[in-house]
């Protein structure tokens, strides 16, 4: 059930960036709301089951943020053609390696 959790909260996170992404570059707001809508589903399912799982909310959190690190540049790099700065790149390895910390210890 970890790993159930943790692959509905990244997906649920991936399509709330996905949409904040979307929304910067157009100006489709029925395709962006209803993309962050669809987001709700997994984010809600992640939510409730990595608590259950977990037993404390902190993992499920460090999830959710480190998702966030670590999607959100890759998906301003292929979606804005936007190099990372050297900052950007050490917080993507920081977040991978917190991920890593929260889950398995």
């Amino acid at each position: 059930m970890k790993l159930f959790s943790i692959l509905m909260l990244v997906i649920g996170e991936s399509l709330c960036i996905y949409s904040e992404m979307v929304i910067a570059k157009t100006t489709s707001w029925l395709w962006t709301f209803f993309l962050i809508t669809l987001a709700g589903i997994p984010l809600l399912i992640g939510y409730h089951y990595g608590y259950k799982t977990f037993g404390s909310m902190w993992p499920v959190m460090v999830v959710s943020i480190t998702t966030i690190l670590i999607i959100e540049p890759l998906l301003v790099l292929v979606m804005f053609r936007e190099l990372p700065t050297w900052g950007t790149g050490a917080g993507f390895v920081l977040g991978a390696v917190g991920l890593y910390l929260a889950v398995n210890y």
